[in-house]
């Protein structure tokens, strides 16, 4: 919102699919959605005029702002989640591209894939298959 990140809320309003009250700062907006490719517009009804925005969820967000070190130094993969370690994909000393899949993390009967967010190489392995894990807990370490 005017070129900062805000955190909003979206609840439906009656039976349409398109129309919302959007909470942001304590204040309520009635809006409009469209969706587009890569954003969604909304329009807000009171004032006539629309923004285009991007939405992200939570788990996106952190993925987001997670900061993409140098090639050259040590970087720990955290967990982005809580669940059980269900594979580990890699061994210490595996060579690593960006995207890679490292690990698959189960939560709620569904897989999620951490995958590797430069090159590198595994270093450590902080855990093993069936391990239960918490947000922000240590999985992989990467280097060069």
């Amino acid at each position: 919102m005017d070129g900062r990140v805000v955190g909003a809320d979206l609840l439906p309003v009656g039976t349409s699919r398109r129309t919302f009250s959007l909470l942001v700062d304590g204040h309520s907006y009635p809006v409009k959605l469209e969706p587009e490719s890569d954003a969604v517009r909304v329009w807000f009804a009171d004032a006539g005029t629309s923004a285009r925005v991007s939405v992200e969820n939570e788990r996106e967000r952190l993925l987001r702002d997670v900061k993409q070190p140098a090639s050259d130094e040590r970087r720990t993969i955290t967990s982005v989640m809580s669940g059980i370690v269900s594979r580990v994909l890699v061994q210490e000393g595996d060579p690593v591209t960006p995207g890679v899949p490292l690990l698959i993390i189960e939560a709620m009967k569904m897989e999620n894939e951490v995958r590797a967010d430069g090159n590198g190489h595994v270093r450590t392995i902080h855990v093993t298959e069936h391990a239960r894990v918490n947000l922000g807990d240590p999985l992989i370490t990467l280097g060069p």
